[in-house]
């Protein structure tokens, strides 16, 4: 039974190993993909601001038409000029908020597979040492690990 059980614990530690650095993968490209739906998810917000904004541009421009206001000069093309600016601000925090997310996502991708590595890494080492114990108890008793055959050798004595 003894001899048994260096052999599970090579098995089991090959097999943690495998599924470690196999998990850390799926994970890490899993993190990637979010981290592409986060930029395209920060694209399209920025893109609703700028149509929200263009309608809200047109509202005020029909409002100052009809009071009497003359687009295109002094504080009315000020006032248009400011809304248009801040439309744009906002759509580009958007678009940073997605690409910061989309980064953080990445980053953590990245270390979940270099742990799954470095587990499946510790996990193949355990594996050797089991290894080293199963040819200890393969090894008969009172042998040298080199044996010479006795023609190489020549006459004793």
């Amino acid at each position: 039974m003894a001899p048994l059980i260096p052999i599970i614990g090579l098995v089991g530690s090959l097999a943690s190993g495998v599924v470690a650095i196999g998990s850390a993968v799926v994970a890490s490209k899993q993190g990637r993909e979010r981290a592409e739906l986060a930029e395209q998810a920060g694209g399209i917000e920025a893109d609703r601001v700028r149509r929200e904004g263009r309608r809200s541009k047109a509202d005020r421009a029909v409002r100052f038409g009809a009071s009497g206001a003359v687009l295109g000069t002094g504080s009315t093309l000020d006032v248009l000029a400011d809304e248009a600016a801040e439309i744009e601000e906002e759509a580009l925090l958007r678009a940073f908020g997605g690409d910061l997310t989309a980064a953080n996502l990445r980053a953590q991708a990245g270390q979940t597979l270099a742990s799954g590595i470095i587990t499946g890494i510790g996990s193949f080492g355990t594996a050797v040492g089991f290894a080293g114990e199963i040819g200890d108890i393969l090894k008969p008793a009172g042998t040298s690990p080199i044996t010479v055959p006795s023609s190489l050798i020549g006459p004793v004595g």
